[in-house]
């Protein structure tokens, strides 16, 4: 299965909850998100959008250039939340949303399921390894294994050697496949040999398929095809 990886309206952040058939705020109308979050749980937590830090660091931290796209959260409770103006903050590893130019939202990854921005989905994931539990971009879903990538923002701090001249730090965005089996979560990279050492019972089949569609191994939308037609067989 391939899953492909959340509204904010004026000063209020506005969202629809669905549940089965039924819509939190009646008749299908939106209803103030803050009112939402308050009411059926504890969602996550508003903050200043521009912290301290930011103001003093070149860049951004936040996945995506501009916030003006739909998106969706879907709760751990299964609901569905019809939500504008949300990015990924990856120096915090959280889903957030502007409710205006001083405010951010930043969800509670314990009580957000996924979140669908942009055509990409975000999960979250504790990794076999340790109890650690990040959000990672959804690659690739098969019943046998997941292929993510994490998002990573670093800090590369600036200089004030007198000698040099004075530098300001710069947010350093970096991402990591990672591949996540039933007993093991590992670095991975999207190379054919990796990827074929996945699909070694239909290896042949898959090579016959790539080479036939002239598709690439590096390629994520590629990948996806290739899954379909692992999975397929």
């Amino acid at each position: 299965m391939i899953l492909r990886t959340l509204f904010i309206a004026g000063f209020l952040l506005t969202a629809t909850v669905s549940t089965g058939q039924n819509t939190f705020g009646g008749g299908g109308s939106s209803t103030s998100a803050n009112s939402v979050f308050n009411q059926k749980m504890n969602l996550g937590y508003k903050a200043g959008a521009n912290r301290v830090e930011d103001k003093k660091i070149d860049g951004s931290p936040y996945l995506f250039e501009n916030w003006d796209r739909a998106a969706t959260v879907v709760t751990k409770a299964g609901e569905n939340l019809k939500i504008e103006n949300v990015n990924f903050d990856g120096r915090r590893n959280k889903i957030v949303a502007k409710i205006n130019k001083d405010s951010i939202y930043t969800f509670n990854s314990l009580a957000v399921d996924k979140a669908i921005i942009n055509g990409k989905t975000f999960v979250n994931i504790e990794s076999p390894n340790s109890a650690v539990i990040k959000v990672y971009e959804l690659v690739v879903e098969t019943p046998e294994f997941k292929i993510l990538k994490d998002h990573v923002v670093d800090i590369n701090e600036g200089s004030s050697n007198p000698m040099r001249g004075t530098t300001v730090a710069r947010y350093i965005p970096r991402e990591f496949y990672m591949l996540l089996k039933k007993d093991s979560f590992e670095k991975f990279s999207l190379r054919k040999k990796k990827v074929l050492k996945l699909l070694t019972a239909q290896e042949e089949k898959v090579k016959t398929f790539v080479d036939k569609n002239d598709l690439n191994y590096k390629n994520e939308e590629d990948l996806n095809k290739i899954m379909e037609f692992y999975t397929g067989l």
